[in-house]
């Protein structure tokens, strides 16, 4: 009995394994029916339960298809909303028109940066479609007029077919960890990565030397039977911090404050090392789980940890600020008196040699259907 117990995530991966491998070969071979869309779509997904920076890489392809007079509509479920099956557009003229408690904190976060984006450059918005009938979002999009369908987290979405199938893989990760879920953290099997287009490892750390760039596709590759591209990203800062008004404050300003950090996202640890990086003084992380959803006490937990400790200024992620944000707008700026709140975005980075090699591939991908001259 010992034996079962204390093997039990190792025992029921086995059958969750087999769950996912038989119903990746149905939609295969088409005996699970897949949606074919008029329009051409991206997925953007990984094979982890989380953590892998898919809304930075959405957000990174949508400018790019953005900056070539294309009008993409993302496709995502809004995870922790209110809305359920959806369709429903949240981009009206040059607003969110529902709050991150509807919409979800991502999708109101991708809509809010990525309309400003194009209110900076004339550009015209995107269309953000939250539902979890994703099948009727793509419906929806051809309807309002997009060109390219982005659909978010969308590798085990197969009920949509897909033209190109981009798989993110953080850089951190090892082997040993290449168990399915529950004894680890994969949503299926490390070999479905098979079906991938690309295979783009993120979080990659700045300072990598080749050969570990060299190690790391090198236990990629053999599950890729087509040898696909096998690409490298890393996170960004910017180089200042917002207030809640959204207001810049230079980096440099934080190496002078003692600040305390809090999140609600999959891989608290990444933001700290971040924050680190940038030599911003840092007195402690509050960690909430994934997607939280902010509450009164919750501030004042926030607050009273942040007196403890002496510290003045909080420093969280564009993810989490949608939801304080709405919070004080909802029950006031007394909500948050002797306190500053500030928060960090981040931005895909690469080297030109991986932007380049993408976005090739993207272009020979989808040429045929007059994307691309």
């Amino acid at each position: 009995m010992k034996f079962f117990i204390s093997n039990a995530p190792a025992l029921l991966s086995y059958p969750y394994c087999i769950f996912m491998r038989l119903r990746r070969r149905l939609y295969r071979r088409g005996i699970l029916h897949s949606f074919k869309s008029a329009l051409p779509v991206i997925s953007v997904g990984n094979i982890l339960m989380g953590g892998t920076g898919k809304t930075p890489h959405v957000d990174f392809l949508t400018r790019h298809f953005m900056r070539q007079g294309l009008q993409p509509a993302i496709i995502t479920r809004g995870y922790k909303g209110g809305i359920g099956k959806g369709p429903l557009s949240i981009i009206e003229g040059c607003r969110v028109k529902y709050p991150p408690t509807l919409t979800g904190d991502e999708p109101f976060m991708l809509a809010s940066s990525l309309m400003h984006y194009a209110h900076q450059y004339s550009l015209p918005a995107p269309f953000v479609i939250v539902g979890s009938d994703r099948v009727s979002s793509a419906r929806a999009a051809d309807g309002l007029g997009a060109d390219i369908i982005i659909l978010d987290d969308g590798f085990q979405h197969m009920a949509i077919k897909r033209d190109i199938d981009i798989v993110l893989f953080p850089f951190n990760i090892s082997k040993r960890e290449l168990y399915p879920w529950p004894k680890v953290l994969l949503r299926e099997e490390i070999a479905s990565i098979e079906d991938a287009d690309i295979v783009l490892i993120t979080k990659t750390p700045f300072n990598v030397s080749n050969s570990e760039i060299i190690e790391k596709k090198q236990w990629i590759l053999p599950y890729l039977k087509q040898r696909q591209a096998v690409l490298f990203s890393s996170f960004k800062p910017q180089d200042y911090l917002f207030d809640i008004y959204g207001r810049e404050i230079a980096l440099s300003e934080f190496k002078k404050w003692p600040c305390l950090a809090f999140c609600g996202i999959a891989d608290p640890d990444a933001f700290k090392d971040m924050l680190s990086d940038v030599n911003i003084m840092l007195k402690g992380l509050l960690s909430f789980k994934d997607h939280h959803n902010y509450s009164l006490s919750d501030i004042k937990a926030i607050k009273d940890r942040a007196n403890a400790l002496g510290v003045k200024a909080l420093i969280t992620t564009e993810k989490d600020i949608v939801k304080i944000r709405h919070l004080i707008y909802s029950n006031g700026e007394e909500l948050i008196k002797g306190i500053e709140i500030y928060y960090m975005k981040i931005r895909v980075s690469m080297e030109d040699r991986e932007v380049k090699a993408m976005f090739s591939i993207l272009k020979e991908k989808l040429k045929e259907m007059a994307l691309y001259g």
